[in-house]
């Protein structure tokens, strides 16, 4: 068969390109049309983070993960989110917007995890929250441990809950550090430590019904000692900076109404310790990210993986339809883009999931609906394809 020559590219909301074909032993002219639906192909910088967000991203590549604290925490919660304002924080820690220091809240951020096998009777929450400088954060760390005691007993009683709450400043940690302990209703240990660190505040929130009060401080000791390991080297992490990488998040799918709430890595360019804090398994992630020598991933309606070459975005596509396992069933790929994968998932949010490959970029895009993820993968492609 003799192909006919592309002779026509028009990117909008689709693409059409004339390809060869042959009917009945002749040579026909067949629009390719490629459906990105309602999602804009053009360059935008709706949804893309303030500095503070991006930065709070940023910061997550030096926060360990709970799975290396106690391996069973390998299921990531939705308190998983880099931290760009108080008001974010205050969604997750009961008390800070009562702290007079806290208005001086710069950014931070939070990872949390729990034991699949018994749900929330075993989880961990790791943060850091970055201050000015020293004197603000030991100050915001005293007063916030007394605001979050104020607020849990006030919620205890709420429930009718004798939580037998106390603030302390327990041995064997760094000087200043300050603990709220009790249990909930169902008699769950409670602990939230706060440590002073340097401009920092290093944050454990701890809950398990299945250990003992020496057993969750030992837990704490060994998050407090990897934490304060890995935060050296987040020294340079700053709101001036931190929109080096912004190019990448420009190559995803902009929002296609407005901008969603900010929740996990929305509208960032995060590094890749930091962006596997959003997968289950996160250590086993971050290996699958670092074998592609993925450094930044941008994400907004969709995620652009960065990876070192075209063959690592290629393996890096097959490496989590690996880690998928059974639980990626294939499903139709969308109109006119046959190297796009999209499969049905286990996700009980958005179910549906495409991805492409388009040089070294390896994207994804997710959705409730089949057609919705197949479209947003259309447009990341016509994005790659002029722009990648």
């Amino acid at each position: 068969m003799k192909k006919s020559i592309v002779t026509a590219l028009v990117v909008a909301l689709s693409t059409v390109a004339l390809v060869g074909c042959e009917v009945r032993g002749t040579a026909q002219r067949t629009a390719l049309d490629i459906d990105a639906g309602q999602y804009k192909t053009v360059k935008s910088d709706a949804g893309i983070g303030t500095p503070a967000w991006m930065a709070g991203a940023e910061l997550g590549a030096y926060v360990p993960y709970p799975a290396e604290i106690d391996e069973r925490l390998d299921h990531a919660r939705l308190g998983t989110s880099p931290l760009g304002t108080l008001d974010q924080l205050a969604e997750f820690v009961d008390g800070v917007e009562d702290v007079p220091e806290n208005k001086k809240f710069q950014f931070g951020f939070l990872t949390e995890s729990l034991d699949e096998a018994v749900k929330l009777s075993r989880s961990l929450m790791l943060g850091v929250l970055r201050y000015p400088d020293e004197g603000t954060a030991r100050a915001a760390a005293a007063a916030t441990a007394e605001a979050n005691l104020a607020a849990r007993i006030a919620q205890d009683k709420k429930f009718d809950n004798d939580g037998r709450r106390r603030l302390s400043e327990p041995a064997g940690f760094p000087a200043g550090a300050k603990l709220i302990q009790g249990r909930d209703s169902i008699g769950t240990i409670s602990m939230m430590l706060l440590v002073p660190h340097g401009r920092d505040v290093l944050l454990m929130d701890y809950y398990n019904s299945y250990t003992s009060e020496t057993e969750a401080l030992d837990t704490l000791k060994r998050a407090v000692g990897l934490m304060t390991d890995r935060i050296e080297g987040a020294g340079g992490v700053d709101v001036a900076s931190s929109m080096r990488n912004v190019d990448v998040v420009e190559l995803t799918v902009p929002f296609r109404s407005g901008v969603d709430p900010l929740m996990k890595f929305e509208g960032t360019a995060a590094l890749r310790k930091a962006y596997a804090h959003s997968y289950n398994y996160s250590p086993r992630v971050l290996k699958i990210l670092t074998a592609a020598g993925v450094d930044v991933v941008g994400q907004r309606e969709t995620a652009v993986f960065r990876a070192a070459s075209k063959v690592k975005a290629e393996g890096l596509q097959k490496a989590f339809v690996d880690f998928e396992g059974d639980s990626w069933k294939r499903v139709g790929t969308p109109r006119d883009l046959p190297i796009a994968d999209c499969a049905k998932t286990d996700d009980l949010f958005q179910p549906f999931q495409c991805t492409v490959v388009v040089g070294r970029y390896y994207a994804t895009g997710s959705a409730k609906k089949l057609l919705d993820a197949q479209q947003k993968i259309s447009a990341q492609y016509l994005i790659l394809k002029e722009r990648g």
